[in-house]
């Protein structure tokens, strides 16, 4: 079983302390068995990066328009109905589930600042600036 100092070992051995930025996709299945689940991973990377981001997508707020630019990779149009279905972008919108849990427990973590992107906002720890921009 894995557990938060297998964690905090890890990012030491990667060269990962308390001076790194990280950007961070990451999935806790892999692991295997965790004790403590995803906030171990959570803890450990929190506890041991000065800044960490990561993507806090919530593609269940997209509405595509019925035209658009050509070569825009949307098919403009497509989604009359399933645009009735979208959700207004709030900062407490769940993370899109494909993203994973680590993304989504660093979102409700209460240190958390998310970004305003209705679509593809971020979520980080000490990136008030980043974040902003």
């Amino acid at each position: 079983m894995i557990t938060y100092r297998d964690f905090t070992r890890a990012l030491e051995a990667l060269d990962i302390r308390s001076h790194s930025r990280v950007i961070l996709h990451a999935a806790i299945e892999p692991f295997g068995e965790v004790a403590g689940a995803q906030e171990s991973l959570i803890g450990a990377l929190i506890n041991t990066c000065e800044f960490l981001i990561t993507p806090a997508f919530t593609h269940q707020t997209m509405i595509i328009p019925g035209v658009g630019p050509p070569d825009n990779a949307i098919e403009y149009g497509s989604a009359d109905e399933a645009n009735l279905e979208a959700a207004v972008f709030d900062h407490e919108e769940p993370v899109d589930g494909d993203l994973g849990v680590v993304n989504e427990g660093l979102r409700q973590h209460p240190r958390a600042e998310r970004s305003s992107h209705p679509i593809l906002s971020f979520v980080g720890f000490n990136a008030s600036e980043a974040l902003a921009s």
